[in-house]
């Protein structure tokens, strides 16, 4: 029965998880995932760079419209106007960002540009950019690509570079445990000695020879 129970101690002795890894590992998993951080900022922030910059090529294909004036604005500012819709062909009315200091020969006339892309397909918006909201849209995605990208990258090159210095550093030389007693602490000073004991030792044979 002795037996018995110690075996079955053992077996549950051995049944006992043993340490998940320490301090050590908490440090590299913390280090992965800065390094995950890191590559998802930057990756982050070249998807939305790839879509400003779409949305930067979408509006240079952005048709340009002949507008009248309706509502007898003549001073920059909001006003009225109609438009031909180049993708429906229709005749349109709505508000629009006037320049002012319009041709006294053309009072009524205004230039404009109609979006081609997006949910915003159709809207006005003038030499400035103001009018549709996809204007805003493109500059806000390619003003936070520059900063993603920029805080990804020194974050990245951060951590490789100081990654590569620990592992640059140099090892710890470990010694070995000093034996109780020992007058010579090292394993080459022992050597050393036991050297010089054999060396001894021939020396006196051949003087007693």
């Amino acid at each position: 029965m002795t037996r018995g129970g110690g075996a079955g101690a053992d077996t549950d002795r051995g049944a006992e998880p043993g340490p998940s890894g320490g301090p050590a590992a908490g440090r590299r998993e913390r280090r992965s995932r800065r390094r995950g951080c890191f590559r998802w900022i930057l990756l982050t922030g070249l998807l939305a760079g790839g879509f400003g910059l779409a949305g930067a090529w979408g509006m240079d294909e952005d048709p340009m419209v002949d507008l009248t004036v309706v509502d007898g604005s003549t001073r920059a500012g909001p006003c009225t106007v109609v438009w031909t819709d180049p993708f429906t062909k229709e005749r349109r009315r709505g508000p629009f960002s006037c320049a002012g200091h319009r041709d006294p020969l053309l009072p009524t006339y205004e230039v404009g540009f109609v979006v081609s892309y997006g949910p915003w397909k159709g809207d006005l918006y003038n030499s400035e950019l103001k009018g549709s909201p996809s204007n805003d849209v493109v500059l806000g995605l390619q003003d936070a690509a520059e900063l993603l990208v920029v805080a990804g990258g020194i974050g990245g090159a951060f951590s490789v570079h100081h990654r590569r210095r620990r592992g640059a550093a140099p090892a710890r030389v470990r010694t070995a445990p000093v034996r109780p007693g020992s007058p010579y602490p090292t394993p080459l000073a022992r050597r050393a000695a036991r050297a010089s004991l054999v060396w001894a030792g021939r020396a006196r044979r051949a003087l007693n020879r």
